[in-house]
């Protein structure tokens, strides 16, 4: 614990004599040890590439699937209500087993 207690004690002396002042910029060559120290390794990469171009080909699919459903219905969406008649028949046939 002694030494625990000593590294803390280090630590809060150092912070509290360091300057008050806040660098604009980080020190050089900081980006590039932070951008380092993030390098993934090939096999994720091989699997981010794969999951990325499965959603890419999900999402292909679901606009196909979106375009073809506009598609078929468009003329029941361009058509007239019709006739109370019309309308009571199209119930009458789409409650039929």
């Amino acid at each position: 614990m002694k030494e625990i207690d000593d590294r803390l004690r280090r630590l809060l002396k150092s912070a509290a004599t360091s300057p008050r002042e806040i660098p604009d910029e980080p020190p050089f060559g900081f980006a590039t040890r932070v951008l380092a120290s993030l390098h993934i390794d090939s096999s994720a990469d091989e699997e981010a590439l794969f999951i990325e171009v499965l959603f890419r080909r999900a999402l292909a699919c679901g606009v196909a699937v979106m375009l073809l459903t506009v598609a078929a219905s468009y003329h029941t969406l361009t058509a007239s209500a019709g006739t109370e008649e019309e309308i009571a028949n199209s119930a009458i046939e789409t409650s039929l087993p």
